[in-house]
């Protein structure tokens, strides 16, 4: 059994923050530990990692648009292979595919999606692709007046990659070819005009596309086959008597996939749903608080026993018990302080009993 598992949490440098930094999950209990720099990286808000945890890549500023590094298995040392620098691109979503040979990036500011073929120790090269978006629905005149995205991931089979056009109020479908990793457009499906679409989640299975709306404050579910998108359902991640301001962020799948989670910025709570394993439909469970203001992301350790939610403008990242039964994330009174915590990824360790 293992022990504890390594945890990198991404920052917005402000402050005493100097880049991304390390602490440790005790598997039994939910305790973290202090949290220490592990790296010295320009605005490391987002993170993902390659095949078997062995590499880790954030999202970077003007000196670094993306960075790589090795990581140490056991202690947890972050060393950097490269940097890469795309002018007049800022990342605010990446993820790799095709086993760890591309890594896929969104740009808010610039609405650009872009791929990066990867070498086999994990470097990032040159860009194959970057693509240009150029809608703006304007519903919200505030927030959808100038082209945006938020994400981008493949989908379950990684012949395709879906974009998250919040300004567009779409998902942008590519194809992405597995060997020159270059993504060329394949099609677009429209969300509710204002949604705003925001993260999305591929189930495994390949049939299912659970996208989080910004704006909506919403779920919505869409069928997938052959690169095309159906729309099925849309739920509610808030109180039906909330009237305050609110944004979505982050969504992801319990590791069985019995259940999802999303999260609420403004009503500052995680919304639990169940997902029928017949037809992928949600019934939301609970809504929860998360213990601090603005959770900007979440992320769930392998075993499914525990969460972890960074709260950015409380300065805090709360630690979650899983109910398996119920799906419901039940404080465990484990916490630490971090300066604007962001993006965060567990690693096994190889420690065991």
């Amino acid at each position: 059994m293992l022990l504890e598992a390594l945890v990198y949490i991404g920052t917005a440098i402000v402050g005493s923050n100097e880049g991304i930094y390390l602490s440790r999950l005790n598997l039994e209990t939910g305790q973290l530990s202090a949290p220490e720099l592990a790296a010295a990286t320009e605005r490391p808000a987002f993170l993902a990692t390659g095949p078997e945890d062995r590499v880790l890549y954030a999202t970077g500023g003007k000196s670094s648009t993306v960075a790589a590094f090795t990581i140490g298995p056991e202690a947890g040392t972050l060393s950097l292979i490269n940097r890469q620098v795309v002018s007049e691109m800022s990342l605010c979503h990446i993820t790799t595919a095709l086993d760890g040979s591309v890594l896929l990036g969104a740009d808010y500011g610039h609405a650009k999606a872009v791929s990066f073929p990867l070498q086999p120790d994990g470097r990032i090269c040159a860009p194959a692709t970057v693509l240009t978006y150029d809608q703006a629905s304007n519903v919200d005149p505030q927030r959808q007046n100038k082209p945006h995205l938020h994400s981008i991931n493949a989908d379950s089979s990684e012949k395709f990659a879906l974009v998250c056009d919040f300004s567009g109020d779409a998902i942008r479908i590519c194809a992405l070819d597995p060997l020159t990793k270059v993504l060329t457009a394949a099609g677009s499906t429209p969300s509710a005009p204002g949604a705003g679409p925001r993260h999305l989640v591929c189930h495994p299975a390949g049939k299912w596309v659970y996208v989080i709306n910004e704006l909506g404050g919403t779920v919505s579910l869409f069928d997938f086959s052959d690169g095309a998108l159906t729309h099925r359902q849309t739920v509610a991640t808030l109180p039906a008597d909330f009237s305050g301001k609110n944004t979505t962020a982050e969504v992801a799948f319990s590791p069985d996939l019995r259940f999802l989670y999303g999260t609420n910025r403004g009503h500052d709570s995680l919304a639990c749903f169940r997902v029928n394993p017949e037809n992928g439909e949600l019934t939301r469970e609970a809504i929860v608080s998360t213990g601090g203001e603005h959770p900007r992301y979440f992320t769930i350790d392998s075993s499914g026993r525990f969460m972890l939610v960074s709260n950015r403008d409380t300065n805090n990242v709360v630690v979650f018990k899983l109910n398996p039964e119920t799906g419901v994330a039940q404080p465990t009174g484990h916490q630490i302080k971090l300066e604007k915590p962001m993006g965060i990824k567990i690693i096994a360790t190889k420690r065991q009993k």
